[in-house]
């Protein structure tokens, strides 16, 4: 690891004949400077990720993230949080100078709105119907509300769930009862036919 860091450095640093950012061509070497630092860091990057990986990940946190069912909410929005930051970090297409000037930066952080949707659609899509009747906004707003609410419906369907579960045990007991009373039975009725016929007797009397 340290021997690519150096090998960065060199050739960013301590190498003449370097282009900048604005096409510019310089004989001397570039030399240790801040503006320096930021770049051997994102060629860093680029030996690790590709150009594109801030697009990635904003498409995958868009379109493709899912809440797993064993995960609290609040546990799901910290990850999520934590990927969020990772955003401005990661090389992106508008980096590459040779990529048009009108390709706009895609390593920014969402918004809190933006984040509070992104949740939003992550959950099932029985959540994200009762989340649309209870919400007076077409879209939330704030992350803290917007899992306040989604708790709140995650506990009414388990609650509901619950319920039917019961209900269906009740059910199933009741008819392994009545299965069992209706053997008893057919035993008894058995029992009660199975038992020795006696046969009739012709008597003959004096006359």
């Amino acid at each position: 690891m340290k021997t690519k860091w150096d090998a960065i450095v060199k050739a960013h640093c301590h190498t003449p004949n370097w282009e900048d950012e604005g096409g510019v061509q310089h004989a001397e070497v570039r030399g240790l400077s801040w503006k320096a630092l930021d770049t051997c860091k994102r060629q860093w990057l680029l030996s690790i990720f590709t150009q594109d990986a801030a697009e990635i990940e904003r498409c995958y946190l868009e379109h493709y993230i899912i809440h797993p069912n064993k995960m609290t909410i609040q546990a799901f929005l910290e990850r999520l949080v934590q990927l969020n930051n990772y955003l401005p970090l990661l090389p992106c297409l508008a980096d590459d100078k040779d990529m048009p000037k009108t390709i706009s930066p895609m390593n920014v952080s969402f918004t809190e709105q933006e984040l509070a949707t992104i949740l939003l659609h992550s959950m099932k899509d029985k959540y994200i119907r009762m989340f649309d009747t209870v919400q007076d906004k077409p879209f939330p707003l704030f992350v803290k509300d917007t899992v306040t609410k989604l708790e709140r419906i995650k506990n009414l369907f388990m609650d509901d769930e619950k319920r039917k579960w019961q209900v269906q045990a009740l059910h199933e007991a009741a008819g392994e009862n009545n299965a069992s009373n209706n053997k008893l039975t057919g035993k008894r009725f058995s029992s009660a036919k199975s038992g020795p016929c006696k046969k009739m007797r012709n008597e003959k009397y004096c006359q």
